[in-house]
């Protein structure tokens, strides 16, 4: 471990960047790609209603992944810095303290998702038409929560501890493993929109326990303790305030999605639903990457600010501001040129076909930005600084696009659902730029300042 410390604050900062953010970003694009996956059986053996379904739970796995990342997002910040600060005790009591928190969490999350999964499903953008589906899927998917909570966390602790290897190992082996159980249910025992989910629940079950195996080993650095676990205000309080802006990125992406399947649901209907929902899970297989340079991003960048190493750090912004910027780019393009061969995946449905590969279009000729607008805000994150993370967090998702997706529908229907996405990507980069290169000229202040002083 302390092999893996120095690395980090002595190796290009490319070459660190590239190391860490490879396994996250193969990690992250093969569990997302089990999303596709399950959106692909789902419209092959249930139908463009069952897509609908899948649609309108989008909102509570953003909620449930927004109370993941406020822990563990807040936690693993605070780790990497207190790794790079050589303060031993307080990484442990933060890593025990995290798992005290994210027990909490998943247990009130379960309860009062099932006892409200009738409303949340309404909420969410829901018909009657739709409902049956979105049940049969929630229902597993609540139950099944606290694996989601365990596995998830427990990736973002070991990616601090820099075994980005062993976090993209098990990504991977949960990823295939719900591929081969979505064929299995779906196709096999035709179970279903239930059979999707238990596919996704079980292969979580299965990598949380070679996640927990892996903290019993001698490679992690990291042991359970249970008077470790005893709460300390101090650490909570910081892992709050530096996850906040992750945990703020998720709800605004339900918030979003609660928005846009009610405004698809008023002026569209199940159609323009699951058109949506097939866009969503294409647009999240993009992202991946990108949050995998931010996940190889987070340790570096943590770690060499914590040890005052300022010009390193500058660095780390530039490359995988530059990384970022160059795969959504990349993503924008193939949206571009293959909208129908893209959508045709999910669906051999004609009309849906026809509109899904519209709505790809028009929603992503901004997509080119997203990579910028993450890596800045995460930017933030890695430093310590919550609250310039939060704004960012929010202004694409809420700030911008809510009232977006409130007005221009009025005036153009399902196409003014549409613009809003393009329109808040613009604005958000522009906004998020100029905050980038604000922070980054305060650092360049502080590197002067040594000079003066040595």
């Amino acid at each position: 471990m302390e092999n893996r410390s120095r690395k980090l604050l002595t190796k290009p900062i490319g070459q660190l960047i590239v190391n860490y953010s490879i396994p996250a970003i193969i990690g992250m694009m093969v569990m997302s790609f089990y999303n596709i996956v399950d959106t692909f059986f789902i419209g092959k053996y249930v139908g463009k209603l069952g897509i609908a379904g899948i649609a309108v739970v989008m909102p509570y796995n953003s909620i449930l992944l927004a109370s993941v990342s406020l822990i563990a997002i807040g936690s693993a910040s605070l780790i990497a810095r207190s790794f790079g600060a050589a303060d031993d005790e307080k990484v442990n009591r933060t890593f025990n303290i995290t798992y005290l928190l994210t027990l909490l969490f998943a247990i009130i999350f379960s309860v009062f998702g099932f006892a409200n999964i009738d409303r949340l499903i309404y909420l969410f953008g829901g018909t009657d038409a739709i409902y049956p589906f979105a049940y049969d899927y929630l229902k597993v998917t609540i139950l099944g929560s606290v694996f989601a909570f365990f596995i998830m966390t427990s990736n973002t602790m070991i990616r601090s501890e820099g075994n980005a290897r062993v976090a993209m190992t098990s990504m991977i082996m949960s990823a295939v493993l719900n591929i081969f159980l979505d064929a299995l249910f779906i196709a096999g025992f035709k179970m279903g929109m239930t059979g999707a989910a238990l596919a996704t629940v079980t292969s979580q079950f299965i990598g949380g326990l070679y996640v927990l195996f892996y903290f019993f080993s001698d490679e992690s650095r990291y042991r359970f303790s249970l008077s470790a676990m005893k709460p300390d205000v101090v650490i909570i309080k910081e892992i709050f305030i530096i996850g906040t802006a992750a945990f703020a990125r998720q709800i605004g992406n339900a918030i979003m999605n609660i928005v846009v399947n009610q405004s698809f649901r008023i002026y569209g209907g199940e159609l323009y639903l699951a058109a949506y929902g097939i866009v969503v899970r294409l647009l999240m297989f993009a992202t991946m990457p990108v949050f995998g340079i931010v996940q190889g991003l987070m340790p570096v960048l943590g770690m060499n600010y914590g040890a005052k190493e300022y010009k390193r750090s500058i660095e780390a912004i530039d490359k995988s501001a530059g990384f970022a910027s160059l795969l959504s780019l990349s993503f924008f393009l193939i949206f571009m040129f293959f909208p129908r061969v893209l959508v045709g995946i999910f669906t051999d449905d004609a009309e849906l076909m026809a509109y899904a590969g519209y709505a790809l279009v028009i929603i992503t000729m901004g997509f080119a930005t997203i990579g910028y607008q993450i890596v800045g805000s995460s930017m933030f994150q890695c430093i310590g600084k919550g609250m310039p993370s939060l704004f960012l967090s929010l202004l694409r998702q809420v700030i911008l696009l809510v009232p977006l997706v409130n007005i221009l529908p009025i005036y153009f229907g399902t196409n003014g659902i549409l613009y809003s996405f393009v329109i808040s990507d613009v604005l958000a980069f522009f906004i998020t730029f100029f905050m980038v290169k604000v922070e980054k000229n305060k650092i360049r202040k502080r590197i002067n300042e040594e000079t003066l002083t040595v």
